[in-house]
């Protein structure tokens, strides 16, 4: 049996909400229309977070720009020949190892002779490489294009094998390995 002292708060408490009824009722307001809740600190934190990425979406290259370094500006160029010509090369032809040799033709001429003869600049190309197909892979999941572009990385990876007297030449199976797997 609930006390007495318990029993006049209940009776309190039901007094206090039918007067708040009447109150609304007199008002013309009514419970439908409430207003939006408060953002609460979770949200405010997603909200934040998501606002931080929006603001990093134009600069994400995982770490890897080209404009920091301008001794490497030749790489660039470089890069977006060797890309073209590649892209041309495998238009005309559906082997991939003959458009990878056919581009590395076309980007051996003298203006390139820095890059080709500068192992941290072959480096730097195969990092540019590497870092455009994670982008590719994390940031749109085109894994078609990831495979392009670990191609790449894989054969400047083993030109600068073959620059540094590690490997005999660049191996076309494991660059096909790649594309297959």
């Amino acid at each position: 049996m609930p006390s007495r002292k318990k029993a006049m708060g209940k009776a309190k408490k039901a007094a206090k909400e039918e007067a708040a009824a009447a109150t609304q009722a007199k008002a013309g307001t009514n419970n439908d229309h409430q207003s939006p809740p408060r953002p609460t600190l979770t949200s405010r934190g997603v909200d934040n977070v998501l606002r931080g990425i929006e603001s990093m979406k134009p600069c994400i290259t995982h770490g890897f720009r080209l404009e920091l370094l301008p001794t490497m500006r030749i790489c660039g160029v470089f890069i977006d020949a060797f890309t073209e010509a590649y892209r041309i090369s495998l238009q005309m032809e559906s082997n991939v190892i003959t458009a990878l040799n056919a581009a590395s033709a076309v980007c051996n001429k003298p203006m390139f002779g820095p890059v080709w003869n500068d192992v941290a600049k072959m480096e730097y190309v195969k990092a540019y490489y590497v870092t455009k197909g994670v982008k590719y892979i994390l940031d749109e999941g085109r894994d078609d294009m990831a495979h392009n572009f670990a191609v790449f990385a894989n054969y400047f990876e083993q030109t600068i094998g073959v620059a540094n007297k590690t490997q005999p030449e660049v191996i076309p199976a494991k660059l096909a390995e790649l594309l297959n797997g």
